[in-house]
Formats: structure tokens, sequence, C-alpha cells
């Protein structure tokens, strides 16, 4: 037999057993340890490529703001370096930026880089752009918890409890970073100017809003000595009362603000409803620091919740809890729990039917718990987190990890059964199968380094995935060969029967089958080519799509109500949505959910449950709800939240060029109406917003100029009547409140009174607005959307079918038969540009995963021939992945992809170690057919054990679909098994025909390297 067959470290072990036992305690003690220790998150820490920017500039035109704020914006941000993708929309209360980068990017000195160019175009906005933010959505950002807060009896005040005593008790848990609140507007100091008074009193409005500025200050004035020391003079002026905002001078002291004013704080204006399942309510979002652990500080909010409910104070107000990060995390644990367990006792029934010894199986068991508590301790000391990704790694390797030791126990069980003595046979059978279990250990591992030059969403959960069963994989092989083989020689104290009873009978039956294919290898690469050629018919059929959805459920809806409709009329809409969801709650399995509605516009946002059996779909949820809702005479409703946005793996977008933005707004509806004759087209909506009647007031230059009355008098007076000034916050109880300046709600409800609104020249002279301007009511324009410099907009396309390939093709031919005007034109959009950067990174790591598996091998076997026969397995595993996919109704998604690249270094394995065990016996002194034959008969119990045992490992992760975490990862385990399962039965009869076939090849090139030689020689 070749020495260097056999490994070192088996006969190390013997020699050093004390060595070995307390290495295996310390990781154990360790490991243990290290287990409370490690992070535990809802995700990996996913930095997204894109910045979204919005400034806001309320009641201005789409046009105003693409001018003002939309082209000063684009051309700084287009000068930040790394920039891929620069989208900006402007619209009537603002203007967004979408900004996309290079995978490559540092997107934290991204997002410094924008501020910056945000920070000079300010200088060229409007003075009253007031609000500009930039958001990077990175999930150490994600809220923790998200929670829903309403009452059942009523509170005058119940912003100031949330202010006081609820936010404040969240804030002060250790590990919370920021508590955000949204739905309810607190109170504020209105000054609620009185139209007649101020016409009565000839009351200059601009007048009383310089006043008010300049009165919220307490200027130094300088600084002055006495008695030796120096003091700062300041004067004692700012507002610091109702009373002083009552009592303030106004026309030169003849008059106080109260006498044209009312003075009061109170709640605004209700402009938007927020209900948390049918009730009025506000919403409440937890996020916690990088270091903080997510389990610890929900159950520290949970602590709080309680004791808000025992607090007599907050008597009725009920929390819901939408989103819980700790939940999803626990329940992942709870199924890496109950998979380890299921499939360590499937592992320990299969291990035992096989070797009939209750002392080897529990060796090998021993390597499952060691294994992990290695690759907890590996994830502590390299700063990973339990998340997702690493939960299923570890899920994925439990089936993985006694594979190693099935192989070296088998190999010394069958030493010990032709007589071999215990240390003999110990360190023999694991030293002869030391360097096959070395090589399908390093393949099952190399499979992810091509994830290092990976950057996009597949590489972020590969790298999670691949290192816990990276470190668990390489601590199952040391176990193999060291513990394993120690504890075979002390535990296992009786010869073992060399099988069971029942296996001669599957031995006679596998090697008869084998002995027919070696003897008919031209009918049996027939069928292999049949078999392998079947793969084109599920292929095709199976939907194939990489926008994986996540493990949370949940639906966005958005709502249009016609723009004739008051905020009452537009609530009433609503609440028809929400008696229907309302009345389907339990049949759907919905949780809770959100509405709101503001002006013209409904958004719901529907949490469904995550836990249960027979949970129906996000699909089937949609569909019934389609079904249900009536519809309504000018109301206009999809599933999602913004127009460019998908809520799930069922909608595509396509973009629209053009000269103008009017223009793509009628071709948009030609393109709207032509989408939706295409089979299996559900819905098709437009990114463009509908547009609003506008007022255009168009100044007399002539008359203003007489009448000494600049534009900017006129625009700052008009705002005041018409939406309010805002004043710097003064201080009310303990906290800061907003002070606004307006009118009367009754003086601000109609043109007219706009109309007569006074303007007040520099002596004092007031003349009606309608003097000096004309008003124009005009269509108004939705929104205007440039990309890359382009104007440019959207249509969103929701379909039954899945797949992106056949999606590309219908919507294509479509297209492409459609007449588009001169400079028009169209594309397809984000969604399937996406999708193809996915499949390219796909492809390139499948194919590099093969090349690395490949060299491997060859360095491994010394051998340029045996690695393509060892690889051969790997196109019976895509048979078995594609017919498993299509049979079980299963989606090709980002995770399947995942289970396939996974698949490369599994489904080698078994051939490894058959390829390596006809090797021995051929140097050995066997001839070829002899050594297949007994290699077959010696290693089809091990190749049996290790693939049942994975496929078993691997089950409960696979049959959780109908979970809400299953939904997520069950594709992945669904692929990995399919293909596990074929690749084994047509390796142990496949694998040794494709053997002879590369050994004569083999044969061959040798002999015409020979004859070239000779051939070489006599002709010198």
């Amino acid at each position: 037999m070749d020495n260097r067959a056999f490994h070192p470290l088996p006969r190390w072990s013997h020699k050093r057993p004390v060595t070995v036992f307390m290495i295996f305690v310390s990781v154990t003690i360790i490991g243990i340890l290290v287990s409370y220790r490690l992070p535990l998150e809802f995700a990996p820490d996913f930095s997204n490529p894109f910045l979204w920017c919005w400034i806001s500039y309320p009641n201005s035109t789409p046009e105003e703001t693409d001018q003002l704020i939309g082209a000063p914006l684009e051309d700084y941000l287009k000068r930040v370096r790394g920039l891929k993708r620069l989208e900006i929309t402007s619209s009537s209360e603002g203007c967004s930026a979408s900004v996309e980068f290079n995978r490559s990017i540092n997107m934290d000195v991204a997002n410094l880089e924008v501020r910056d160019a945000i920070d000079r175009a300010r200088i060229e906005f409007p003075r009253n752009v007031d609000h500009v933010g930039v958001y990077h959505n990175k999930s150490s950002d994600w809220p923790i918890i998200w929670l829903g807060i309403y009452s059942t009896k009523h509170y005058d005040d119940i912003f100031y409890l949330l202010e006081t005593r609820i936010r404040p008790a969240f804030e002060r848990i250790a590990g919370v970073a920021q508590v955000e609140t949204h739905g309810f507007e607190p109170e504020k100091l209105f000054i609620d100017l009185k139209m007649d008074r101020v016409r009565a009193h000839s009351v200059d409005i601009a007048e009383v809003y310089r006043n008010l500025i300049l009165s919220h200050r307490n200027p130094a004035i300088g600084d002055v000595n006495a008695d030796g020391q120096k003091y700062i003079i300041r004067t004692q002026y700012k507002l610091e009362s109702t009373e002083d905002y009552a009592a303030l001078p106004i026309k030169a002291g003849r008059l106080k603000l109260s006498d044209i004013a009312t003075i009061e704080t109170r709640i605004p204006e209700q402009k938007r409803i927020y209900r948390i399942n049918g009730k009025e309510g506000i919403t409440l979002s937890i996020q916690k620091n990088a270091m903080a652990n997510t389990v610890d500080v929900d159950d520290a909010v949970q602590d709080v919740i309680s004791n808000f409910k025992e607090d007599t104070d907050l008597e009725g107000i009920i929390f819901t809890d939408f989103f819980n990060q700790a939940t999803w995390i626990k329940n992942a644990l709870r199924s890496l729990r109950s998979a380890g367990l299921w499939g360590g006792l499937f592992a320990a029934i299969i291990l035992f039917l096989f070797l009939r010894r209750l002392s080897a199986t529990l060796i090998i068991l021993t390597a499952v718990p060691a294994s992990i508590l290695a690759a907890l301790i590996g994830l502590y000391f390299m700063d990973y987190s339990l998340n997702i990704g690493t939960l299923m790694g570890l899920m994925l390797a439990i089936g993985m990890l006694v594979d190693n030791s099935i192989v070296v126990t088998e190999n010394i069980v069958r030493l010990r059964s032709n007589g071999t003595s215990p240390a003999e046979a110990s360190i023999k059978g694991a030293g002869a199968v030391g360097m096959a279990i070395t090589a399908s250990t390093l393949t099952t591992i190399i499979v992810f380094l091509p994830l290092v030059f990976a950057s996009g969403e597949m590489g972020i959960w590969m790298r999670q995935i691949g290192m816990p069963i990276t470190l668990s994989l390489m601590a199952s092989l040391i176990i193999a060969l060291s513990l394993v083989p120690l504890a075979a020689t002390r535990f296992i104290k009786v010869k073992l029967p060399r099988i069971s009873q029942s296996t001669p009978q599957r031995h006679s039956v596998y090697i008869t089958s084998l002995s027919w294919i070696l003897q008919n290898r031209l009918k049996s690469m027939f069928i292999v080519f049949l078999v392998i050629a079947s793969i084109t018919f599920p292929m095709n059929r199976v939907e194939k799509n990489l926008q994986s959805g996540g493990p949370e459920r949940q639906l966005f809806i958005r709502i249009f109500m016609p723009q004739n409709y008051s905020l009452a009329d537009s609530d009433k809409i609503l609440q028809k949505f929400e008696s229907i969801i309302e009345t389907a709650k339990t049949e759907l399995g919905i949780k809770s959910y959100s509405s709101s509605v503001h002006e013209n516009e409904g958004h719901f946002r529907i949490f469904l449950e995550t836990s249960g059996n027979n949970l129906p779909s996000e699909t089937e949820v949609k569909n019934i709800l389609r079904d249900r809702i009536p519809k309504m005479a000018g109301v206009t409703w999809w599933f999602g939240w913004r127009g460019n946005e998908s809520s799930s793996a069922q909608q595509v977008d396509i973009t629209l060029e053009g000269n103008t933005n009017a223009g793509l707004s009628r071709l948009a509806e030609d393109i709207k109406n032509l989408c939706e004759t295409i089979p299996g087209v559900v819905e098709v909506h437009t990114s463009d917003s509908e547009p609003m009647s506008e007022i255009h007031m168009h100044v007399n230059r002539e008359l203003a100029w007489r009448n000494n009355i600049s534009p900017l008098t006129i625009a700052q007076t008009v705002s005041t009547g018409i939406m309010g000034q805002r004043l710097p916050k003064f201080q009310y109880r303990d906290r800061e409140i907003e002070v606004t300046l307006q009118f009367e709600e009754k003086d601000r409800e109609s043109l007219t009174q706009l109309k007569n609104l006074l303007i007040y020249n520099s002596k004092g002279l007031g003349i009606p607005l309608s003097t000096l301007v004309d008003f124009n009511i005009v269509p108004g324009k939705g929104t205007i959307t440039r990309v890359d410099g382009k104007i440019q907009q959207g249509i969103q396309i929701e379909v039954e079918n899945k797949d992106m390939a056949s999606l590309r093709k219908t919507i294509s031919d479509k297209l492409n038969a459609y007449n588009f005007p001169s400079g028009y034109g169209w594309k397809l959009g984000r969604s399937f540009r996406m999708h193809d950067e996915g499949m390219e990174e796909f492809g390139q790591t499948f194919l590099l995963a093969i090349i690395l598996v490949v060299l491997l091998l060859g360095a491994l076997f010394e051998s340029l021939i045996h690695p393509f026969t060892i690889i051969i397995s790997l196109p019976f595993a895509l048979v078995g992945v594609y017919w498993t996919l299509y049979l079980t109704g299963t989606m090709q998604d980002i995770m399947a992809n995942i289970g396939l690249i996974i698949l490369i270094g599994i489904v080698v394995n078994n051939a490894i170690v058959l390829v390596d065990h006809i090797n021995q016996l051929r140097n050995s002194g066997l001839n070829r057919e002899d050594a297949i034959i007994q290699a077959g008969r010696d290693r089809f119990r091990p190749i049996i054990m290790t693939a049942m045992t994975t496929l078993l490992g691997l089950s409960p992760m696979a049959l959780s679909r109908t979970s809400s975490s299953g939904q997520f990862y069950a594709p992945l385990a669904i692929t990995v098994m399919g293909g596990l399962v074929v690749s084994t039965l047509l390796t142990l009869l496949i694998i040794p025909l494709i053997y002879t076939l590369m050994d004569e090849l083999q044969l061959s090139l040798k002999r015409l390297i020979l004859s070239l030689r000779y051939s070489a020689s006599k002709h010198i």
C-alpha cells in the first residue's frame, strides 16, 4: 500500500492521549463560554452601496423644485467618486436623490463625500430649505424592535406622556442607541392672526414676522469692567412665556400682539391620520448600539413594557409588537437546536443500524457538538455574530460533521473485524483514509474561496454561511483523525460483525449492478447521457429569481384617492380597506397592521404571522385581498410602498426615456395599457404621482415697482397667509416646542380671502394682493425624474410568473413591437439589472469553485486525469437539483444558488473516497476491475452512511418551509438534498465506469507520448 496515503495525526494521538483529551476538554469549556458571549444579530452587517437623500421643499412645483434644487444637487453629486448611478426626483414636496455606488467603494467614505457635496450645493438652494437628510440602509441601523402604540381611553396630551414617560424609559435602557416616534404631532405654539383686525389696524404681516424673529434672541452687546472683573452685557429681550408673546408691542407700541392674534398651545391641525389595528396611534422604533446584544436589549424593552402595563398613569395604552429581531433570533436558535437534535438523532439511528454497536455510534456523534463549539470559538475571535447567515451555516453543517468520523470508524471497524489489534486497527484505519477525508473536507471548504472576490448580496450571505461550515468541518476533520481513533481503541472492546444481516443483499445487488455496468460500458454511457440530458426539461421550467425576500413577512399597500377628496373623505376609503383586512385577519394569518392617510394618499403595512403551520404565503394573501377589495371610483391601489420599490420578488420594472416630462407621462399611460395585455400580468402602475391642480400667481412687475413692493415681500406675506411661517422654538414646560405664525383657519379657507390679503409698502400703504398679481388655475404636474442627466419615468409590473428569463423575453417582445416616438425609448429597469449582476456573479463564482476543486484534487492525487474523474459527479448532482426544485415547486433564488455552490464541495466527497480506495487497492497489487469491485464493496457502507446522515441532518431545514424563516432558507436545504441524493446513487455506479474510461485515456496518452519520444529519438 502507498505510504503516502497514511496520515500522521492518528499515530500522534495514540502517543499523546492525555494531550488530545485536554485539548478536547479545553475546546468544550471555551466553546460553552463563548456561546454566551457571541453577539446575537438579526442579519449580517449589510452595507448596501446606496444612499438616499431628501431635501424638503413643500408647496412648490416639480419644475421649480427641479430648477432650484434638483439641478444644483445633481451637478455636485455627480462629482462624487465611485458613482455608478444617480437618480434625481423632483416633486411638489421636495427633491430626492438615489445614489448608487460601485461595490468596491467604502460606504462610510461615500457617505461623507455625499454630505459634503450637499453642503456645497446648499449655497445655491432657496433660503427656506431647512431639512436635508442623507440615509444609508445599513443592517446595523435597522430597528431591532418596531412597536405600535395606541390608547383605549382619551388622553389630553398623549404626546406629552410619550415624550416624558414612555420614550425616556426606553432611552435609559443599556444598549439602546436611538428611539424614534412617528404618527403623532406634538403640541405647538400658534400665533393665529385675525384678518379683520390686521386690516382694521393696517398691520404689516412682514413687520410682525421680523419683530418676532428679533424677539427670540438675547444678544450680547459687549463687555464691561466692574470691581476689577470683566462682565458680558447681554440684553434680556427673549420671549419666554405665552404672556410675553401676547404683550409683544406692534405698530410702534400702539398695539400688542394679542390685539390682532390669538396665542395658544395646541395639537396642530390634523393632516395625517395614523392607526394601529384600526385604532388611532403612533409607531415607535428602537435601535441598538453596535456592541449591544439584540436579545438582551429586547428583554430589557419587554421588562419596561411590562412595567408600563402596571402603571396606573398609563392605563389603557396598548403596545403592539410589529417586528422584533430578537423573536426571529430566538426562533432561529430553537430551529438550530431542533435541527441539531433531530439531525443527531437521525444520524445516531443510521449509524447504529449500520454499525450495530452503541459505543461506535457514540464515538462518531461526539464530532457534532465538539465541532460546533470549535466553530463558535472561531466565530467569536473573528468578530462574527450569530445571525441568519451563521445560524444557517451551522444548521447546514450538522449533517456533514459526522462524515469524516463515519469513514474513519467504518474503516477501523472493518480492520477490527478482520482480526487486526485495536491500536493497529485505529492507527491504520484512520491513516489509510486520512488523505481521502482531508481531500473531501478541503473540497467542501475551498468552494468558499471565490467569495473573497464576491461583492454582491450573494457574497455577503456566502461568507456568513461559509465561515461556520469551514470552521466546523476543519474541526470535524481533526476530531476524526485524532479523538475518534483514540476513543475507538479504548471503547470498542469487541470485534464487530463485518456487516449486518441485511447488508449482503444490498451489497449483492450493488455489486451485480456495478459488474454489469463495467461489462456493458457503451450501453451504460448511453444511459448516462440520457440521464444528464433530462436536465433540460426541469431546468427550463424552474422559476429563477435572485430577489430573495428575507425571513420577515410583510406586505405594503399604497392607495391614491381623487384630488378633490378631503382628509375625511380619504379616511373613509382607508376604513373600507381596514374593515376588509380586519375581517380576514385570522384567515390570512395577519398578526397586525398599521395604516395612514395623508391628503389623498394612504398606506398600509401588514405584518403576517411568522410561526405556525400551513400559513398562507404572501402571494396567496395578496390574491385573496385583490378579490375582496372592491373597485371604487377614482381610487387606485397596488401592493408596494413607493412606486420604485418592489414589495416582493414578483415585481419587475421597466424605464422609459425621453425628451420631456410631459411626453413621458403621455407615453407611460400607453405603455401601461400595453403591459396590462401581457399574459400573467397582475397589475401595472407608473412611478409618476397624480398631479394636483395649481394656482399660479403672476406678479405685475410694473405695479409692484411703482408701489415699492418687492416680489420677496409678496411671497413672504402670502406664505404666512397660506401655510404659516415657522419661528424659533419656544421653551414650554420641560421641552422645546415649535412656534408658527399664521392666519386663523377661517381666514385661509378660500381663494377670495387670499386675493384680499393686504401687502404693505415702505410707506405703510396696504395694497390688495389681487391688484399686484394675476391668478391662473392650471393643471399640475407629477414628478420629474432624471437618471444620470436623462429624463426618465418608471413603470412597475406585478406578474404571476417569477421567472426573470421568461419575463425579460415576454416584455421585450411586446415593447420592441411598439412604435416609440422619435427621441423616446425604453430599457429594462433596476430589477432586471440587479438580477443580471447577481447571475453574472453567481456564474463566475460557480465556475471558479469548480476550477479550484479540480486544482486541489490534482494536487492531492498527484494526477491530471483523476480530478476530472471525480468532478463528473457534479453533472449528476445538477440533474438531482433541478428535478428536485421542479417537482417540489421551489424557486431557484439566491439561497438555492448558494446551495449549488456548496454542493460542488459536497458531492465530490463520495467520489474522492471511492477513487482513493481504488488507487490504494491497485497499488497493493489488484488489477483494475478487481480493485473497482473491491473498492465498491468496501466503501458502499461509508458512502451510504455519510449521505444519509447529511440528508437527514438537512431534512429539518427543508421541511420547515411552512414557517417564516423556513421559507427563507428551505431552498438551500432542498437544493443540497436533491443534488446529494442523485449524485450519491450515480457516484456508486457511474464513477467506476468513468474511472475505467479515464484510466484508458491516461494509458493512451502515455503510449502516445512514448511513441512521439521514440519517433523523435529515431530522427535524431
